[in-house]
């Protein structure tokens, strides 16, 4: 299942996502495919505000949005640790995830 929403507000673009993944099959572990418009600046803060059922234990999880994509890298750490690890693969079969984020156009 998958919901979002956007609206866009001249170059501002404001998106909430609902993501539960049933089976992952061929898609991507670490990168939500689709956002509405291509991001035009640097790398934009992804805040998760709910996941179950990760495909790795996590302590920290979160992501980005890099320009020049309509892309959501994950991030996360899986202990404790002053740096978050970049295209983490968290995305698996039962994974629900609850996303949002602002970004420019």
């Amino acid at each position: 299942a998958q919901n979002g929403r956007y609206t866009k507000i001249g170059n501002r673009v404001f998106v909430t996502i609902r993501l539960t993944v049933l089976l992952v099959g061929t898609g991507s572990s670490n990168v939500i495919s689709g956002l509405p418009f291509t991001v035009s600046t640097n790398p934009c803060p992804v805040s998760v505000g709910y996941f179950a059922n990760s495909a790795i234990s996590v302590y920290y999880l979160s992501g980005f949005a890099d320009s020049g994509t309509s892309t959501i890298n994950m991030t996360a750490t899986t202990a404790a640790t002053a740096t978050i690890t970049n295209g983490a693969a968290v995305i698996g079969n039962g994974t629900d995830l609850a996303i949002s984020l602002v970004y420019y156009v």
